[in-house]
C-alpha cells in the first residue's frame, strides 16, 4: 500500500484546497502504518480512483478522509467507499462513526442520505471563515454508560487528535 501513496496524494490534492489541509506523503505513510487506521482504495482499470481512511479509537470510528479522483466523480464511488468504511466500523465493533466535513462540501448530502446527523458547526475548522459540520451516525447500540456517551456527545475523537495517536 505504500506504493499507492503518490496516487492517494494526487487524489487528495484534486479534492481539497491547501486551506483544507490535504494529507501529504508523510501523513499517508503514518496512517498506512498505524494499526488503528484502515484505508480502502478503490481502483478502476488498475488506477487508484478514490479512497477512504477510517480511524478506530475505542468504540468510535472516524472517517478521517474520503476522496474520489475528478474523473471518477458522480458514479457512486464515494457512496461505495463510505459503505466500505461503515462495514469495517461494524467489524471493529464501533458504536458510532464520526466525521467533519466542510459546510460547503456537496458530500454533506451523501452523509445525510446515509443516516449521518449534524451535531454542530466547528467554526474556522479549515481556516478563517471555512466552517465544518461535525456529523455522526450510530451504527450499534450498547446499554448503560456507553449509550449515554453517544447521546451526550462526550464520546469520540476528532481527526487532529486521532492523527497523533500512537498505535
Amino acid at each position: 500500500m505504500l506504493d499507492d501513496i503518490p496516487s492517494l496524494v494526487a487524489i487528495e490534492n484534486q479534492s481539497f484546497s491547501r486551506g483544507d489541509y490535504p494529507i501529504g506523503k508523510r501523513q499517508f505513510k503514518f496512517l498506512i502504518e498505524n494499526r488503528r487506521v484502515k484505508i480502502f482504495i478503490a481502483t478502476i482499470n488498475g488506477e487508484a480512483a478514490g479512497y477512504v481512511c477510517l480511524l478506530m479509537r475505542n468504540k468510535t470510528a472516524v472517517v478521517y478522509s474520503i476522496a474520489v479522483s475528478e474523473k471518477h466523480r458522480g458514479n457512486g464511488l464515494g457512496r461505495k467507499l463510505l459503505e466500505a468504511a461503515e462495514r469495517q466500523a461494524c467489524k471493529e465493533m464501533a458504536l458510532i462513526i464520526r466525521l467533519e466535513v466542510s459546510c460547503t462540501n456537496r458530500a454533506v448530502n451523501l452523509y445525510e442520505k446515509h443516516g449521518y446527523s449534524k451535531t454542530g458547526i466547528i467554526k474556522d475548522y479549515y481556516g478563517a471563515g471555512a466552517d465544518a459540520f461535525s456529523m455522526f451516525k450510530q451504527v450499534a447500540r450498547q446499554g448503560g454508560e456507553e449509550f449515554e456517551k453517544i447521546n451526550t456527545g462526550r464520546y469520540g475523537c476528532n481527526p487532529a487528535a486521532a492523527s497523533t495517536a500512537s498505535g
